[in-house]
C-alpha cells in the first residue's frame, strides 16, 4: 500500500505542484490514503506556484495558493513509496543521487510513454497542454491502484 507519492520536477513551481494538487484532490474519491507531495531538483525554497499553473487548477476547483517550493532532499526519496518525475532525465538524476530508490521512480507519463515538458516562461496554451498531460498521468496512476 502506498503511503506517500512524491512528484518531482525542476523548480517545484509548475509541474510537480500541479500533479501534487491533482493527486490530492482525487485520491480520496479513489479510496487511497497515499498523500501527494512535491519537490524540485533545482528548486529555490519558498516560491509560490506559477500563476498560470495556479489558474488552471482553480478552473478545476483546486486551490494551490498555499504551495511553496522546496528543494528535493534525499530523505524525501526515503519517505516516499512512489516517486513520479516529469522527464526521463529526472529519473536518471534521482537514481544517480539515490540508488536505494530505484524501482520506485517512474515518469508521470509512464503508462502513455510520454514526458511532461517544462512550461515555465511559455504561453498559456503551452501550460494548458502540459496541464492536460499531467492530468492524464495522474489519472493513469490513480487507475492502477
Amino acid at each position: 500500500m502506498l503511503d506517500r507519492v512524491l512528484f518531482v520536477c525542476v523548480g517545484n513551481i509548475c509541474r510537480s505542484p500541479t500533479a501534487e494538487a491533482l493527486w490530492n484532490a482525487r485520491r480520496v474519491s479513489k479510496g487511497l490514503a497515499a498523500t501527494g507531495w512535491s519537490a524540485g531538483i533545482g528548486a529555490e525554497p519558498g516560491r509560490e506556484i506559477y500563476t498560470d499553473a495556479a489558474e488552471l487548477l482553480v478552473q478545476s476547483g483546486i486551490d494551490a495558493s498555499t504551495h511553496r517550493s522546496q528543494p528535493l532532499r534525499t530523505s524525501m526519496l526515503r519517505d516516499s513509496s512512489l516517486v513520479l518525475v516529469m522527464e526521463h532525465w529526472h529519473k536518471a538524476e534521482l537514481e544517480k543521487r539515490a540508488p536505494f530508490a530505484r524501482g520506485r521512480i517512474y515518469c508521470l507519463g509512464h503508462w502513455s510513454d510520454s514526458e511532461i515538458p517544462d512550461p515555465y516562461g511559455r504561453s498559456v496554451e503551452t501550460f494548458r497542454r502540459v496541464y492536460q498531460l499531467i492530468d492524464q498521468g495522474v489519472d493513469e496512476w490513480l487507475a492502477r491502484w
